[in-house]
């Protein structure tokens, strides 16, 4: 199975594994993914966040990788001419996210370490 996450992630993993190989499924989502992974002997690299969202799912089991894919990266985009009323709404928005981030053992910010990733990097795989 085939999850697709970014350009670094297909770098990384074409260096693994030859270009030239078709896996049985390629998605684009981590909930697309869980659906085809019902049955033995079927397996994916995915993100920690995904993996935290199947975890209820007892037939499932994660694995960490040695040589981990580079981490999935999101950017915010605002626009730059904004009025005060748009701004507050970004600055709730950024507060409420900043909040959710913190909550979340699975999600990061940009830390310096990402610029030369480590093998301790937290990128799991699904069995």
């Amino acid at each position: 199975m085939f999850l697709r996450w970014g350009p670094d992630y297909q770098q990384w993993h074409d260096a693994h594994w030859s270009p030239d190989a078709h896996p049985c499924v390629t998605v684009n989502t981590g909930s697309t993914l869980q659906r085809f992974l019902n049955e033995p002997n079927r397996w994916a690299i995915a993100p920690m966040s995904i993996v935290h969202q199947m975890s209820h799912d007892t037939r499932l089991t994660h694995y960490r990788l040695t040589a981990p894919p580079p981490p999935r990266i999101c950017y915010e985009i605002t626009n730059r001419h904004h009025t005060m009323a748009q701004q507050r709404a970004i600055d709730l928005f950024n507060e409420e996210l900043r909040d959710f981030i913190d909550r979340s053992p699975d999600i990061c910010t940009f830390e310096n370490w990402m610029l030369n990733p480590q093998p301790q990097n937290p990128s799991m795989a699904l069995t």
